[in-house]
């Protein structure tokens, strides 16, 4: 027999609240509940899984218009904190996670990049690798 199941309960912004953490150190509001694969906190609201930093930024800010996204000026992507948020285009919201160091913090400059059609490479760190290969090969033929 199957165990009869209730209700379930509507989501309220009380309940969305309540599963925000303050953070002291950052002044992020980080959320505690489920995620999307992506990193970013979400709950099922009115129905519909939603984002929860874009909820809180429509309470507490307001709509957002077509075509505008949700940027956390703080970086954290489970922050929820209005005063973190910012909506702008999808356009200028690609320019502010442009990448302008290589993972070895050399700047990607027209001089420093090699460009590909799959990506780009930084010209310093191949010119380290080059010279690391050589020396190695250099001592592996003694």
């Amino acid at each position: 027999m199957m165990p009869k199941l209730g209700k379930p309960h509507k989501i309220t912004f009380r309940h969305i609240y309540s599963r925000l953490r303050y953070d002291n150190d950052t002044g992020c509001w980080i959320w505690t509940g489920g995620q999307t694969p992506g990193g970013y906190g979400n709950q099922t609201y009115q129905g519909e899984k939603q984002i929860v930093h874009r909820l809180t930024f429509a309470r507490c800010v307001r709509q957002l218009q077509v075509g505008q996204e949700v940027h956390h000026t703080c970086g954290n992507k489970l922050c929820a904190n209005p005063a973190h948020l910012r909506a702008m285009t999808k356009e200028a919201h690609e320019q502010e996670h442009v990448k302008t160091h290589c993972p070895n913090g050399h700047p990607y400059t027209a001089g420093n990049v090699y460009e590909y059609e799959y990506g780009r490479r930084c010209r310093e760190c191949c010119l380290e690798y080059s010279a690391w290969r050589y020396i190695n090969a250099k001592n592996e033929a003694r």
